[in-house]
């Protein structure tokens, strides 16, 4: 109501709106004649899978964005076998969580009669302020740091650890640090967010609605 009155009382912004709709328009229907004429469609996840089959009229099937297995050749395993080593591969910005996993492991390490696993984290370089209060909080904890720009030597990481462990904080789209490990069979423990609920492996995943309770769970 507001909108249209606004718009009825200025013509030229009126003609805009319209003309801005109309390519909008004329955008998804050329996408969805194109969509149409192909033999195989594809989409990223599942939900975005019947998304598009709802709006083109085509199946499209879910194809998971990953890498291949051959590409992140795991490493033996060193030092002490029996203690469970668990890495977090990403980024300290917030929507990652690892503020969370730290927290996490600090209560662990206060519990009487409870084992910590034996924490990696490596980073991707992103904020100097916020990447080296992280280091000092993990390091603290006698946690293995790593924080590097560039590209990350995923296989390097990935060597020797018994799980990833992804805490983020809202929903990310199949985030690539969980698509790699299950790309290289590694079982994952993350956050039951959207974008990570709908395609990690049930057979090879556990998911926390909270992550705090991340360490209670028999994998680790």
């Amino acid at each position: 109501g507001g909108d249209g009155a606004a718009l009825a009382s200025r013509p030229e912004l009126a003609r805009r709106v319209a003309d801005a709709r109309e390519r909008i328009q004329e955008a998804r229907a050329s996408k969805r004649a194109l969509l149409s004429s192909v033999d195989r469609r594809f989409a990223a996840s599942r939900m975005l899978a019947r998304q598009l089959s709802a709006t083109v009229g085509r199946a499209f099937t879910p194809r998971i964005p990953g890498v291949e297995p051959a590409a992140a050749r795991m490493e033996e395993r060193a030092g002490d076998a029996a203690r469970t080593r668990v890495l977090f591969l990403g980024s300290s910005r917030p929507v990652e969580g690892l503020d969370v996993l730290l927290d996490a492991l600090r209560e662990l390490l206060a519990t009487p009669d409870r084992e910590a696993p034996a924490l990696r984290v490596v980073l991707e370089a992103s904020d100097p302020v916020r990447d080296a209060a992280l280091a000092a909080r993990a390091e603290a904890l006698g946690v293995e740091f790593e924080c590097k720009r560039g590209a990350l030597d995923v296989p390097r990481a990935l060597g020797g650890v018994d799980a990833l462990v992804f805490p983020a904080r809202w929903g990310q789209f199949a985030p690539a640090p969980v698509r790699v490990a299950q790309a290289v069979g590694l079982p994952v423990i993350a956050s039951a967010i959207p974008g990570i609920e709908e395609f990690a492996s049930p057979a090879s995943s556990s998911l926390f609605e909270l992550f705090e309770n991340l360490f209670a769970t028999s994998i680790l």
